[in-house]
């Protein structure tokens, strides 16, 4: 079996001086990091609506932290805001697509963005489960659920981004670190991060 995603046990956790400086009360709405793309959803959760956002922020100290100790192998890393912004108080998701800058990326819960706010793996319908970057899943009646995954406390968890992924169940902000690698030969340089060869 493949690997979608797996939690790093060995690999160095940020120092609480870093997860402490996570504004907890910020809502950004403009990309400081990556790309940035919205998202008209079909058929989620029975209605239609605007995907939340992912809006990810530059976090220096981070970014120092993780050259030195993590790797200097990376193609960003920083604060990976989804914000809250249903006005009858339902679930939104993210909506399922993969990445445009990377093909695996690290994260560390900060806030999971409500107690049943899970990672979740698609597959669109006579497509294969790997797709091109930006790939885009926006019709829900047309995915195929593959696999799902609720962030772990305390510990990394790295992410295949090239198969369809959403987060699901969201009733409020969703806050987490991020390292972006460009491949699997990049993510290797991380210390502790064990064996990858059922990535493919």
């Amino acid at each position: 079996m493949t690997f979608l995603y797996k939690i790093l046990d060995d690999v160095p956790a940020p120092p609480q001086s870093i997860i402490d400086g996570v504004d907890r009360t910020r809502r950004p709405t403009q990309m400081e990091v990556g790309y940035y793309h919205e998202r008209a959803l079909k058929n989620w959760y029975g209605y239609n609506f605007n995907a939340g956002r992912n809006v990810r922020v530059a976090y220096p100290e981070f970014e120092a932290w993780v050259k030195e100790n993590i790797s200097i192998h990376i193609t960003d890393c920083g604060i990976n805001y989804v914000n809250y912004n249903e006005p009858t108080g339902g679930p939104i998701s993210t909506g399922a697509h993969t990445d445009g800058t990377r093909e695996y990326v690290m994260l560390w819960d900060i806030e999971l963005g409500g107690p049943d706010a899970e990672l979740t793996y698609w597959q669109a319908r006579d497509k294969p489960l790997y797709r091109p970057p930006k790939s885009q899943g926006e019709d829900l009646s047309e995915l195929i659920f593959v696999d799902k995954i609720r962030l772990p406390r305390g510990k990394w968890t790295v992410v295949d981004t090239r198969v369809l992924h959403s987060v699901e169940n969201l009733y409020s902000t969703r806050m987490t670190l991020h390292i972006s690698f460009l491949n699997k030969l990049a993510l290797g340089t991380v210390p502790g991060v064990g064996d990858l060869s059922r990535f493919r």
